[in-house]
């Protein structure tokens, strides 16, 4: 059985899962307000933090081993492409698209070990106990990672059309991405407003009176409309992870080393 699907795959699922359990947890428990709390505020509290946390490594962990895995497939893709000179009906792509190619594949790896640091930095320091440790080092840098990796698998996967990937699969993955820079773009602006418009002093906006935000603090709105657009943001990360479950299936491993494969003909799904 070929388990290397399963990587993206989980990693999909574990984003739906701890968006949900937390939300439902937190509200069961009564430690968030049920409109919308940030993902950070929902997981601030035990036991969900514990939950919370361990999702979080988890993710962490597996999207370092993606990014390891689908460095080594486009690095084995790029070396094995048919030259442009040859005769053959084979996907060619010319030398300076090679090279960025291959400059943009070691970006992607970076980018994803700084993704696993950034999330376990989240997981490790609650954003009510410290809140700018928790963003400074770890919320904003796994955001901005996250869209720069999105942006490298998107302009790649249309490359490598037809021959790796269909137009389908490239055209999902940049509304994905698309969407999720939208709903972050959204989120930074609203928080910026937010802050501005608060009434509870720093000291406990830092702190667990935040988990309680309602219309009598101010900046309620903006607190609301920054919280749904970061939920969107992440939720749209799982269909994205989820879209290289296809080419996940052509990786393979034989004594102990990874084996890929890729075909001359994709239909679109």
């Amino acid at each position: 059985m070929n388990l290397f699907p399963l990587i993206p795959l989980s990693i999909a699922v574990l984003f739906a899962f701890k968006l949900t359990l937390i939300y439902v947890l937190a509200v069961i428990y009564g430690h968030v307000k049920p409109v919308f709390p940030y993902i950070s505020d929902a997981g601030a509290t035990h036991p969900e933090a514990a939950f919370f946390s361990i999702l979080l490594f988890l993710e962490g962990i597996l999207i370092a081993i993606m990014g390891w895995i689908r460095y080594k497939q486009i690095r084995y893709i790029v070396h094995n492409m048919p030259k442009p000179n040859e005769n053959n009906n084979s996907l060619t792509i010319d030398e300076n698209k090679l090279t960025k190619i291959t400059k943009y594949n070691k970006q992607g790896l970076y980018l994803q070990i700084a993704v696993m640091l950034s999330v376990a930095m989240v997981a490790a320091f609650r954003s009510t106990e410290h809140l700018e440790i928790h963003l400074i080092f770890g919320a904003f840098p796994a955001f901005i990672a996250s869209i720069w990796y999105f942006y490298i698998q998107t302009w790649t996967s249309y490359q490598f059309i037809p021959t790796v990937n269909s137009i389908f699969v490239a055209r999902f993955r940049l509304f994905c991405s698309v969407l999720a820079i939208i709903f972050g773009t959204i989120m930074i602006l609203s928080i910026s407003i937010t802050w501005f418009d608060v009434t509870l002093p720093y000291s406990e906006i830092r702190g667990p009176p935040r988990l309680w935000w309602d219309e009598k603090t101010g900046g309620y709105i903006g607190h609301v409309v920054s919280a749904v657009n970061e939920n969107l943001m992440i939720f749209m990360m799982s269909p994205f992870y989820a879209s290289f479950v296809c080419e996940f299936r052509r990786i393979h491993s034989h004594n102990g080393r990874l084996k890929f494969t890729f075909n001359d003909n994709v239909q679109s799904v």
